[in-house]
């Protein structure tokens, strides 16, 4: 799935020669949306997600500055921000780079340095959805956990609170407690028997609930 790109630039000719200085589909991106400030960027950010936004500095309503303070402050987006700058804005573009601007690019703009960027932006989604990826697993691993010690009939608070939660339930979790009056029994029987018993004991429990 390509990485969805904003490019915010009040100069048509900017945006326009961006679109067309390289294949973005074979670097694995996709332009959806184009903005002439930074006030027209945080209105679609509002609704829409991206990846990676491409903005220049030196804009009318709401310059490159003040959209990526307003975007990190307020948590629109978490997509990487390439700024584009000229030498004169240099003192800007370092103070952008505090807010969490991934890199910046000096313009006039070179098809090698925005494809560098653009991979090594690349390279970092990676990072960050394997990251998010085995976070997954790890919490879905410890939910199972909770869920089996339940299952094992273990009234553990912690455990019934952590499945709660994380299952989104708006009712409690009852305890059904069912005991064999004579587990003796059992020794006598074959595999396949017991396993009928469970079964039928299975379908009586559900019967009941």
């Amino acid at each position: 799935m390509n990485l969805k790109v904003m490019l915010v630039d009040d100069e048509q000719i900017i945006t326009t020669g961006l679109q067309k200085l390289i294949d973005w589909e074979a670097e694995g991106y996709e332009i959806v949306k184009t903005a002439r400030n930074g006030v027209e960027a945080i209105k679609y950010l509002e609704k829409e997600k991206v990846d990676l936004i491409i903005t220049d500095i030196r804009m009318p309503e709401m310059d490159g500055l003040e959209m990526i303070k307003n975007i990190k402050e307020k948590s629109l987006s978490e997509a990487y921000i390439i700024l584009l700058s000229g030498y004169s804005d240099f003192g800007f573009a370092k103070q952008a780079i505090k807010y969490g601007c991934s890199d910046y690019i000096l313009k006039p703009i070179q098809e090698k340095v925005l494809v560098d960027s653009l991979r090594s932006v690349a390279a970092k989604k990676q990072i960050t959805i394997k990251r998010q990826e085995d976070t997954q697993k790890l919490n879905r691993l410890y939910l199972e956990q909770n869920l089996i010690t339940l299952l094992k009939g273990k009234d553990d608070k912690a455990a019934t609170d952590y499945v709660r939660s994380h299952m989104r339930l708006s009712v409690p979790i009852h305890f059904v407690h069912i005991a064999l009056d004579d587990i003796s029994l059992l020794k006598e029987l074959g595999d396949d028997e017991i396993q009928t018993l469970k079964n039928k004991l299975f379908e009586a429990s559900k019967n009941f609930l």
